[in-house]
């Protein structure tokens, strides 16, 4: 969701190269980011914000985009000036509560979305038991046997998707308990964290419905479908990986703002 400073451009170039009757120029972040996503391709994320923030959707995005934006137009303004873009006032007083009772308040959520966590990453174990089990069934030549483990796993690629879209939910709600107490920083970086986890969860979506393809077009073993598809399922479980890793790393910054009364 954190767009790079390129992909404005092609949005932009995208918007300028559109025939006069469709062409409208974005007047929102979230506009703006469905233009890009879908210019490139990346279907899931169109409508990402709308879906993870509800009615915070808009200053979510801001807060990603705003230093792309900037940089994107730095060249029309006075060297040093910059893009000037409105940034929300913050609040002139001390957070509300403490850092240990904010703590507390937010734990409820954030308990529940490691516990959708823990079921995402029992849910990735069983579709990887069920990919062995469909390796070892086609070296064996049963082919029936692998179809059916393929499309076990697909079922449990459904459930990540589920299971972290859940967790994503829950951190949403203690970003926004943040907020509420006048914890700018801790509420934006659990926000940052259920955008990754929601993206994450679109990555195992893929992931199932490819292997429901695959699963139909494996008793074709020369279908030329099911190469491309299997080495796209490789590709998206790295990636999911990567997301979950930086989603950690966001937790860790999360406990510094926190502790920081930030």
């Amino acid at each position: 969701m954190r767009v790079i400073r390129a992909l404005f451009i092609a949005a932009l170039t995208a918007i300028l190269l559109s025939s006069p009757a469709l062409a409208q120029w974005p007047t929102t972040c979230v506009s703006l980011n469905d233009i890009v996503e879908n210019h490139l391709g990346n279907h899931n994320n169109v409508g990402i914000y709308q879906r993870v923030f509800g009615d915070q959707a808009e200053q979510a995005c801001q807060n990603d985009h705003r230093d792309d934006v900037r940089g994107v137009f730095a060249w029309a303004f006075p060297e040093g000036g910059g893009l000037v873009v409105p940034v929300p006032a913050t609040s002139a007083t001390s957070p509300s509560i403490t850092p240990a009772e904010l703590e507390a308040k937010i734990a409820g959520f954030l308990q529940a979305g490691t516990a959708h966590l823990n079921d995402a990453s029992a849910s990735i174990g069983m579709a990887t038991q069920e990919i062995n089990a469909a390796t070892a069934a086609t070296q064996a030549g049963d082919i029936n046997a692998a179809t059916s483990a393929i499309r076990r796993s697909s079922a449990h690629w459904a459930d990540v998707d589920n299971s972290l879209r859940a967790s994503a939910i829950e951190t949403t709600k203690a970003a926004a308990a943040a907020a509420a107490d006048n914890f700018p920083e801790t509420s934006r970086l659990l926000y940052s964290t259920s955008t990754t986890v929601f993206i994450a969860a679109g990555k195992a979506r893929q992931i199932s419905d490819n292997s429901l393809v695959i699963a139909d077009e494996f008793a074709d073993i020369n279908s030329e479908r099911v190469a491309p598809l299997l080495a796209e399922n490789q590709s998206l479980s790295m990636s999911l990986a990567d997301l979950m890793a930086a989603g950690a790393d966001e937790s860790l910054q999360v406990a510094a703002a926190l502790a920081a009364g930030r």
